[in-house]
């Protein structure tokens, strides 16, 4: 068999969804080391795992029940630090080295910002000259006064 279809499978196995499941459960197995019943003919593990359904290599009610085969844990290696935790990396220097340029940047700006507001000050406090106040009658009053000169008229 050199292409496997659906239909193939769905002689063995008539639910499609059900065919997508347990497919996808060999494919796992088949992905975490188990062996293939299959010649594998450089094929993917999904179609592998179809092609066995197909050809019944596998018990589909084994496959049904079947829990997932975990993948064994990993190997942790122990690694000798060469350098102590509190050093940093190269990049990382490099990284706080920027931040405090820029840092230093910006408040260089706001300083200089500052002593100019400072320097116009003075120029324009000559500009001004005072303003007189003007006299402003409450608007209550204003109201008032518009109420009882429509009343006399």
């Amino acid at each position: 068999m050199a292409r496997v279809t659906i239909e193939d499978c769905l002689v063995k196995v008539p639910n499609r969804f059900e065919l997508v499941i347990l497919a996808a459960k060999r494919t796992r197995q088949l992905f975490k080391g188990s062996e293939a019943t299959v010649p594998l003919d450089n094929d993917k593990n999904t179609v592998i795992a179809l092609r066995e359904i197909a050809d019944e290599s596998v018990d589909i009610n084994v496959l049904r029940l079947a829990e997932e085969i975990k993948a064994p844990p990993p190997v942790e290696e122990s690694v000798e630090e060469a350098t102590p935790a509190n050093d940093d990396t190269a990049a990382e220097k490099a990284d706080k080295k920027a931040a405090k340029s820029a840092d230093k940047k910006a408040k260089a700006k706001v300083k200089s910002d500052s002593e100019d507001a400072e320097a116009k000050e003075p120029a324009e406090a000559k500009i001004e000259t005072p303003v007189e106040a003007k006299a402003v009658e409450p608007a209550d009053a204003k109201d008032e006064e518009t109420s009882e000169a429509a009343k006399e008229s």
